[in-house]
C-alpha cells in the first residue's frame, strides 16, 4: 500500500537537507556578525530583554551592577529576540548562560563573576 506520505518522502527530504544547509549558512553568518559586534563595541551586553525592561533576575542584577559606573555607551543585545540568535551567542563564547558581559572585546563572565569582580572593586579596572 502507497500512502501519501509515502509520496512526499524524497521531496520532504531534499527540503530537509536545504532547510538544514541555509540555517547552518546563516548560524555561520550570525556568528561572524556577532565576532565582529563583539570586537567593535567597548563594552557588549547579551541580555534577556533590554536596560529598561530585563526578563530575567540576572539580567536585571547586571545591569543593577553596570548602573553603579555609570556608563553611558555600552551596548546590548537581546538574546530573546530570535532563537538562532542564542545559540549563536553560546557557539561564539563558548559560554552557556545569559547575561553575558564583554569588555573590549574580551568575555568577562556572566553575572556571577561579574558581581565577584564588582564586589572585589576589579570590575571597574577592566572599563
Amino acid at each position: 500500500m502507497n500512502s501519501k506520505l509515502d509520496d512526499l518522502g524524497p521531496r520532504s527530504n531534499n527540503i530537509t537537507r536545504r532547510t538544514f544547509s541555509t540555517e547552518g549558512d546563516l548560524e555561520k553568518e550570525i556568528e561572524e556578525k556577532l565576532k565582529k559586534t563583539i570586537e567593535s563595541e567597548k563594552i557588549l551586553i547579551f541580555i534577556k530583554g533590554t536596560p529598561e525592561d530585563p526578563q530575567c533576575k540576572y539580567s536585571a542584577k547586571m545591569i543593577e551592577i553596570l548602573n553603579n559606573y555609570k556608563l553611558n555607551d555600552y551596548a546590548y543585545i537581546n538574546v530573546f529576540s530570535h532563537e538562532l540568535l542564542r545559540k549563536c551567542v553560546k557557539n561564539v563564547s563558548n559560554w552557556p548562560t545569559f547575561p553575558q558581559l564583554y569588555i573590549k572585546g574580551k568575555l568577562i563572565g556572566g553575572c556571577d563573576v561579574v558581581d565577584e569582580l564588582h564586589s572585589s572593586g576589579e570590575l571597574e579596572k577592566l572599563f
